[in-house]
């Protein structure tokens, strides 16, 4: 903000302390970056899985998101243990999501369920 600026506003006025609170309450204010995007792909980070369903065609993740894994993936899921951490990654094709174990080195495809079947 220019000095002009800050004289129509009345910034000048302000103690340091006032205006240390001022910065403050705007960088509140400014909303968190969105997620980075790669190659039409949206990465939402680590999460540890909370446990494996059914032989590995549920993963349940501890943010509370179930993915339903398809069955040509569930050979490498069916190993997959609690506490492990997965990457995951939002696609723009089907099946939607990659699941990354990041312990196994193993990627899949998967799909967001609401609750195991």
């Amino acid at each position: 903000m220019s000095e002009a600026e800050q004289k129509a506003c009345g910034i000048e006025k302000l103690s340091q302390e006032e205006k240390a609170a001022l910065n403050s309450w705007i960088a509140a204010q400014v909303p968190p970056p969105a997620p980075p995007v790669k190659k039409g792909k949206i990465e939402y980070g680590e999460y540890a899985i909370a446990s494996n369903e059914k032989m590995g065609r549920f993963i349940v993740l501890e943010n509370g998101d179930i993915y339903d894994i398809p069955s040509r993936s569930r050979k490498k899921t069916m190993g997959w243990k609690a506490g492990d951490k997965v990457l995951l990654v939002e696609t723009v094709r089907d099946p939607h999501f990659k699941l990354e174990n990041l312990a196994q080195k193993q990627k899949i495809g998967a799909k967001r369920a609401k609750t195991p079947e």
